[in-house]
Parts: C-alpha cells; structure tokens; sequence
C-alpha cells in the first residue's frame, strides 16, 4: 500500500517545573509569589514514523536496486534546489544506458551512465514485471517534536484557571514527499525537489486558555 509505514515511535514526557509551594525551588513563596512561580508544566512529543513507499515507473523494468547511498536529507549535498534520491540511471530503448542530471547552469541534461536500475519498454507491446512499489524503497523521514507549557493559577479549591502555550513541530522540521518516480523518462526522474513543499505541517504556535470552576 503506498500509505504504508511499517515502523511508528512516539515519545512523550510531563515534567512539572519545581516552583512555588511545596516545590524545591520557593517552596516556602507567599500566596502572591505563588501565583506568579508555581502551577508550570512542561510536556513534550516526539514522534518517528517510516517513510512511504516510493512508487516505481510503468514504462520500465526494474533490473537492480534503485537505492543509492545518500539519499538522506542528512546529507548536505541533498539540501539544494533539486537532488538525486534513487538511482535514476536507464537503458533506453535505443541502447543507450544514460541519466539525467542538473548542470552548472541549473539545467536538466542526460548524460552517460553505467550503472543502470531500470530498463525502459515499450509500455504498446509488453507487460509490466516491476513491482508497483518496494518495500525497501521509502520517502524521506523526520523526526519531529510538539511541546508545551503550561501555567496553572489556584485561587481557591474549586477555582482554577490554566495557560497553554503549544507549539506543533516546534523545530520546524521539514518532511518532503518522494521523487518524480512516475516516469523513467522524465527529466526530473528520481529527484527530489524541495521546493515543491513538504508534507507536514511547518511549525505552529497556539495559546489554550482554560478555567474550572
């Protein structure tokens, strides 16, 4: 399935800060002091999930492992405009076994290649062989966080009332979709495109406000 994601991890933590009465930190603070240095929680959620499956091309055969090395966001060299994510190199129908690449000039241009993962067809006479999708072949991950503060103000037994400030990916991290891998003859077959945006949200900061009663 290609919303397949085998492995998920999600981490949470609540830390109460050690302010006001009966805390380490001011444990002895007035009921003014209190209400400004107590009631203050941390809470915080990390969560890792597998990428996706990638896609693989119906206009071609899958001769051998389309992975490559680097095809990581880890890697600065994959922090550009566009970058190579699975190896995109091709024996064409013609005979020739070449790849595209982006140049100096930040054009798209084929060049020679020797080392091919896919055999082009001719999709009019022959059936599909390649898999839709490999399970080994997957879409970009990132590890993300949300956190919280909150603030609780105890006036009385029954009256409380409590501040949130919330921030949802709170580093901003970027998760990017996967590469052009619809057709092995595309010119952007194989790559990675940052600037077509990213699949997660980007970071968002909320305030919460609650009062009991």
């Amino acid at each position: 399935m290609d919303f397949d994601t085998p492995h998920v991890l999600v981490v949470s933590a609540v830390y109460q800060l050690p302010f006001g009465n009966g805390q380490r930190f001011f444990g002895d603070a007035g009921r003014a002091a209190n209400l400004i240095l107590g009631g203050f929680e941390y809470s915080v959620i990390g969560t890792y999930r597998s990428g996706r499956p990638i896609n693989l091309p119906g206009n071609a055969d899958l001769i051998a492992d389309p992975r490559i090395a680097d095809s990581s966001f880890s890697n600065p060299n994959l922090a550009g405009t566009t970058a190579t994510y699975i190896n995109n190199c091709v024996r064409r129908l013609n005979g020739t076994t070449t790849q595209f690449v982006t140049n100096a000039s930040g054009q798209r241009v084929q060049q020679p290649c020797s080392n091919p993962a896919f055999a082009e067809r001719n999709t009019g006479n022959t059936l599909r062989t390649s898999p839709l999708r490999l399970g080994n072949l997957r879409e970009p991950t990132a590890t993300t966080f949300d956190m919280a503060l909150n603030k609780t103000f105890v006036f009385t037994e029954r009256l409380r009332f409590q501040f949130r400030l919330e921030a949802f990916n709170v580093f901003n991290t970027p998760l990017f979709g996967g590469p052009d891998s619809g057709s092995a003859t595309s010119n952007t077959f194989g790559v990675l495109n940052p600037n077509n945006g990213q699949r997660n949200i980007p970071r968002q900061v909320q305030l919460g406000f609650k009062f009991n009663f």
